[in-house]
C-alpha cells in the first residue's frame, strides 16, 4: 500500500496523476486536514469513480479539495474485476479531470503543519469517564476489523464515521456507513456480521 502523510495540495495532484500514469488500479484514500474522508477508484489509470461522504461525482471531488492539507494520502491496490462495477459515467474525460484538479490547486494552496495535529479524540480519552473508555474499546473493535478488509486507513475512517457516539447501539447503527468503503457486498457484510458477534461478546 502506498502512503504518503501531510501532502500539500499539489502533492495530492502529482500522486494522482503519477497513479495515472502507471495505470494503477484500486482506491485512493485522502484524508483531510479535518480527517473527512474522501476515495477517488482507479481502474488502469483511469478515474472511475469519487466520493465523499454522500456526493459523488465532480462534486465529491470538489469537497475532498476543500481543505488546508491532506493528513494522509493511501492508495489500496485492487483487482480490475473487483471495482468494474464501480464506473460512474457521468465524470469527464481524465483531461477534463485533471484540468479541475488543477484549477483547485491555485484555489487551495496552504502548506502542511510542521508536527502532527494532536486530535480531539486522543484529547478526549485523556479526560474520559469508565463509560467513555468502553466506547473507545468497541471503536477499536470496529477499526481492527475493518483494517482486514481495507488497510491502515481503517483507523481514520472509523473516527469519522464514530465522531461522537456514546455507547454500543450508537455504533452498531453506524456498521451500513462505515461497511460502505468495502467495495465487495460479501465481504461487506462479513464485516458488520463480525463486528456484531465481537461486541455482543464484549458487552
Amino acid at each position: 500500500m502506498d502512503q504518503i502523510k501531510n501532502a500539500t495540495i499539489a502533492d495530492a495532484i502529482a500522486h494522482i496523476e503519477q497513479l495515472c500514469r502507471t495505470r494503477r488500479s484500486g482506491t485512493l484514500f485522502l484524508a483531510s486536514s479535518k480527517n473527512m474522508m474522501g476515495q477517488m477508484i482507479l481502474m488502469d489509470g483511469d478515474v472511475i469513480n469519487i466520493r465523499y461522504l454522500r456526493e459523488r461525482g465532480l462534486d465529491a471531488l470538489k469537497r475532498i479539495f476543500e481543505t488546508d492539507y491532506f493528513k494522509e494520502l493511501s492508495f489500496l491496490e485492487k483487482e480490475r474485476a473487483a471495482i468494474r462495477s464501480q464506473v460512474d459515467s457521468s465524470l469527464p474525460s481524465r483531461s477534463e479531470l485533471f484540468g479541475v484538479l488543477r484549477r483547485l490547486t491555485n484555489t487551495h494552496a496552504s502548506p502542511p503543519p510542521a508536527r502532527e495535529i494532536p486530535s480531539r479524540v486522543a484529547q478526549s480519552q485523556q479526560r474520559s469517564s469508565a463509560r467513555e473508555a468502553n466506547t473507545a474499546q468497541l471503536i477499536e473493535i470496529v477499526s481492527a476489523e475493518l483494517a482486514i478488509y481495507i488497510g491502515p486507513m481503517a483507523p481514520i475512517i472509523c473516527r469519522q464515521q464514530l465522531k461522537g457516539v456514546a455507547n454500543s447501539a450508537d455504533i452498531l447503527k453506524s456498521l451500513d456507513k462505515i461497511a460502505s468503503v468495502i467495495d465487495d457486498s460479501t465481504k461487506a457484510n462479513a464485516f458488520k456480521h463480525n463486528v456484531r458477534a465481537k461486541i455482543q461478546t464484549s458487552a
